[in-house]
Order: structure tokens, then sequence, then C-alpha cells
């Protein structure tokens, strides 16, 4: 017999599936015709995000020239974040594109079973973030072998990558993004309070430089998030290492960019956090810092190490690089 509990699961499961078939409808009639360059065939609107974003063409393009390839195959999330695959050159993904339109859009699945999409997302691969990560492997300096620095390296790279994560959100019109958000394709839903930026009437670089001024806050909230400090404490943190001039003017009583950035940051799922990252870096630390050393460039060997320093005291080096990810993507 089924409990008040499960009974009130099962339905918001059924609200959250018959949503789902709503947005794989509208991103399947805004998805063009028109086939687009370096296209991945069966990646769920991999079409609709190449021809929407600048950015997540050039994380493509980058990602092809230091020799990555694309693999379909059935490759879940779990499996994903379970599995040392993160330090290879190949990306493998579900081809399920069809599957996930035929079933939001057949007029019997999509009444009798749209719960089926639920478990379909489940197999959508994030390939902007995945080949962030193989990108950043050959532009950031090697790392420290084993121990806290190969952690903190390791976390870095992460935070790096959820910031571009949020950049390629944040170039999305909002429908888009929470959509592809929702469906797997993106693993963020854009910040509803950037709009408050764009009709600031701001020239476009200084918008720009505030822009990315939260995108870096989030990037070092993020790293302190993973490095499992208080969630409580890490905008505090954040604020005070952004001088006031970085955000713009804010009302009375209004969180400013950088706060509002460091909470954008605080969204990771805590599960992720506190078992799931700390369970990989116990299984694949060691391995992960080896293959990184052998994944660099011809005559990186001599380049220094990344030293990010301890906690705090390294968030000069951090910001910097942050900044030099965002000109290798965005200029």
């Amino acid at each position: 017999m089924k409990t008040s509990d499960s009974i009130q699961q099962t339905l918001a499961e059924k609200r959250q599936a018959r949503a789902l078939v709503r947005l794989v409808r509208d991103l399947a009639r805004s998805t063009p015709t028109q086939p687009q360059k370096h296209e991945l065939h069966g990646q769920p609107f991999d079409r609709l995000l190449l021809k929407a974003s600048p950015l997540y063409r050039r994380s493509r393009e980058l990602f092809i020239a230091c020799g990555g390839t694309h693999m379909p195959s059935l490759h879940s999330s779990p499996r994903s974040l379970a599995s040392l695959s993160l330090v290879s050159r190949d990306i493998e993904y579900s081809p399920i594109e069809a599957e996930l339109i035929w079933t939001a859009t057949d007029p019997i699945e999509s009444r009798t079973r749209p719960d089926r999409l639920l478990d379909l997302r489940t197999w959508v691969t994030g390939v902007f973030h995945e080949q962030n990560h193989r990108v950043l492997w050959n532009l950031l300096p090697p790392p420290r072998r084993g121990g806290e620095a190969l952690r903190r390296h390791l976390h870095f790279a992460e935070s790096l990558v959820v910031m571009l994560d949020m950049a390629l959100a944040d170039s999305l019109p909002r429908a888009f993004s929470e959509a592809l958000y929702q469906v797997g394709s993106i693993y963020d839903p854009g910040a509803p309070w950037l709009d408050d930026l764009r009709k600031s009437g701001l020239p476009a670089r200084r918008a720009q430089r505030y822009h990315w001024n939260a995108l870096q806050a989030a990037c070092e909230a993020t790293f302190l998030n993973l490095e499992l400090f208080d969630p409580a404490q890490i905008p505090g943190h954040i604020t005070n290492m952004f001088p006031a001039e970085c955000a713009p003017p804010t009302a009375r009583g209004r969180p400013s960019l950088i706060t509002r950035a460091a909470r954008r940051a605080l969204r990771l799922d805590r599960l992720f956090v506190e078992q799931t990252n700390p369970e990989w870096l116990r299984k694949h630390g060691t391995k992960a810092g080896k293959a990184l050393l052998k994944l660099q460039p011809p005559g990186r060997a001599k380049t220094p190490d990344l030293d990010l320093g301890r906690d705090l005291d390294g968030f000069a080096s951090r910001n910097l690089l942050s900044e030099r990810v965002l000109s290798y993507y965005c200029t």
C-alpha cells in the first residue's frame, strides 16, 4: 500500500514529466533545420546550441584543435561522474535526441508515458562541460604531484569549468537556458538577475566587465565550496575579496552582483560536493594526476607547475587564471 509521501512523490514526478514534455517540444520547434559545422549527430539540441551561442561553438573548436574526439555511445550521467574518463581526450556521448523528441511529440507516448523522459535525460551528456575540462588540461600549467596541491588543482579546474557553464547559460535567451538545463544538455539554468545588468543602460564594455567579475566571483565561490568551506560563510569571503567597484551600484537593501554570484555558485548539488566529489578524489585522484602530466603538450614539462596557494591565500593566482580563461574563450 502506498504511503501519502510516496503518492506525493509520484504526483510530483508526473508534473515534472509533463513539464519536460512541453520543454522538449519547444526546443525541437526552435532547432534550426540547417546542419551546423562540427555538429554531433544525435546529441540532444547540439545544433540549436551551435547556432545560438558563439561560446558553445568556441568550445567545440578548441576541443577539436587540441586533438579531442567525440564517440557516440550509451553513457549515463552517473557513470560519467564515477569514471576516470575526465582525463581522456575522448568524450562519449549518448545520441538520444531523436528518442527524446519522439517521446515528447508522439501523441500516444507523450500522453501515456511522459515519465520516460525523466529516465532518458539521465543519458544526456553535457558535452560542453566535458570539452572544457579537456581544453583546460592544455591551457593550465601542469598540476603538482599528489596531496593537497593536486586536490586544489582538480577543484580549481572544476570551478573554471562550472564558471564556463554559467557563461554559456548567460549567453542564451532565458527560455532556452532553462529548458536546456532541464533536459540536461547544459549544466546551468542561467541567472535571472542578469536581466538587470542588461537593462542598466551601461556601456557594453563596462557591463561585460561587471559580468566577468560576477563569473570570477562564482568561480572562486565554487572552489571554496569544493574545498568544503562552510557554505554559509562563502558569500562573506567572496564579498571581501572583490572590492565594491567590481559591481554596479544596487538599490538599498538589495544584494550586490558579487553576493548574488556567490549564492549562484552555492546551487551546486550538495551530494556532489560532500560525497560524489570526495569519493572520486579518493578513488581516482592519484591516477588522474599522473594522467594529466601525460596529457601536457610538448615542451610543457619545463613549465613551472601550478601553485594555487592554500585556501584563501591563493585567491590572486586563481583570479588571474579565471580572467585568462574567460579571455581565451570569449574574446
